[in-house]
C-alpha cells in the first residue's frame, strides 16, 4: 500500500499540473493603427528625396503626424499624409552629425546622436525651435544606435 501513495502522489501531481495548463488561454493582442493609418491597408507614397537618409521615426499623437530625422544634417521632418502630401515640412534642429534615433515625450523632441549627446528640441507657439544638447559625460569611445521613452519609468532608455 506505501508503494501506491509513493507512484500515485506524482502521477496525481502531474494531471493537475497537465489540467491546469490546459485550461490557459493563449492571450491575444490586437495592434491598434494610428488614427489616419491603417497598416492593414498598403498605400504607396513617392518621397521627396530629402527624406533619402532618415534615420529615426516617432509617432505625435497629438499633432496626428509622423516625426522622422535625418541621419547627418540635423534636420526634422514632419510626415502627415492629411497636408500637402505625405511631407508636412522640416526644420534644423542642429548642426552636423550622426543621429540615430528619435523620441517623442509630451511636446519635446529628443534625437539621438551616435557619440550620447541627446538634442532637446521645442517648437514655441510661433513655430520657431530651439535645441538644446545634453551630454552624458562618458568616456571612452560610444557607438549609441536606439533610444525609446518608457513612460513608466518616466525615462528615456538608451
Amino acid at each position: 500500500m506505501k508503494f501506491l501513495k509513493i507512484k500515485l502522489g506524482p502521477v496525481f501531481l502531474f494531471l493537475i499540473m497537465m489540467i491546469g495548463l490546459s485550461a490557459c488561454k493563449a492571450r491575444v493582442r490586437i495592434l491598434k493603427s494610428p488614427p489616419h493609418y491603417n497598416f492593414g491597408e498598403v498605400i504607396e507614397y513617392k518621397m521627396d528625396l530629402k527624406l533619402k537618409e532618415i534615420s529615426g521615426l516617432t509617432w505625435d499623437k497629438n499633432g496626428r503626424r509622423f516625426i522622422a530625422h535625418n541621419d547627418e544634417k540635423g534636420k526634422l521632418f514632419f510626415l502627415d499624409k492629411e497636408v500637402a502630401g505625405p511631407f508636412a515640412g522640416e526644420i534644423d534642429f542642429a548642426g552636423k552629425g550622426d543621429y540615430e534615433d528619435i523620441a517623442l515625450v509630451d511636446s519635446a523632441i529628443y534625437i539621438l546622436r551616435s557619440d550620447g549627446v541627446i538634442t532637446k528640441f521645442e517648437q514655441d507657439s510661433s513655430g520657431k525651435g530651439h535645441g538644446i544638447e545634453y551630454k552624458l559625460g562618458l568616456s571612452g569611445i560610444n557607438d549609441f544606435e536606439t533610444m525609446y521613452y518608457d513612460e513608466s519609468r518616466k525615462a528615456l532608455i538608451l
